[in-house]
């Protein structure tokens, strides 16, 4: 699947146009357990945003200062989304191809995957996740969509753009340990991960 390709639109730009950008990343934000999110951060001090969107985990912690002598890096696939990160918080996140990340290995001390995997495509779900890992040196924190919502995803004709995928097989399979798991909006399931000693 070529990510970028099927990416590549301005229509979130055309969606955040008219200075609305801040006033609709508030009416999200209840929608993302940033709680959890700013109790993970504070612990470490070069962060990955792997999928960030238009930035908004970014704009929630700096907003409530949360990102004080912090690494913070953003990477997504969007031009769209990029743009709309770079107008609200003056940073151009990286631009990838949707599965290899443009970084060393474990250069960063922590990942953030916030509702992204269910845009990867089943053939492409292990990679993903193999790459994601190979640049965070301990822990990653994702945010997974359950067969539920993905059901009322296909529902609105959005079929095209959700994928379900077996989440405690793929982090067996890569030697993770689960520190927690647990329900976030509606059917969502936060998961923070470790590497297991080798």
């Amino acid at each position: 699947m070529d990510y970028k390709k099927r990416w590549n639109v301005d229509a979130t730009e055309l969606l955040y146009k008219d200075n609305l950008a801040e006033e609709i990343f508030e009416a999200r934000a209840d929608k993302i357990d940033f709680k959890l999110i700013s109790d993970v951060v504070k612990d470490y001090k070069n962060i990955l945003d792997i999928g960030c969107g238009t930035g908004i985990v970014y704009w929630y912690l700096k907003k409530h200062n949360k990102l004080n002598n912090k690494n913070y890096t953003m990477v997504d696939l969007e031009i769209g989304n990029n743009k709309v990160c770079k107008k609200i918080n003056n940073i151009l996140p990286d631009l990838w191809d949707g599965i290899k990340l443009p970084y060393k290995d474990n250069q960063f001390d922590l990942g953030i995957s916030l509702s992204v995997m269910h845009h990867i495509e089943p053939k492409d779900i292990s990679a993903f996740f193999k790459e994601n890992i190979r640049v965070c040196k301990n822990f990653y924190l994702i945010t997974c969509i359950g067969d539920g919502e993905i059901k009322e995803y296909v529902k609105k004709g959005k079929k095209g753009i959700c994928a379900w995928h077996n989440y405690h097989k793929i982090i067996k399979d890569n030697n993770l340990k689960i520190i927690s798991d647990n329900k976030g909006y509606k059917m969502r399931t936060n998961f923070l991960l470790n590497k297991k000693d080798k």
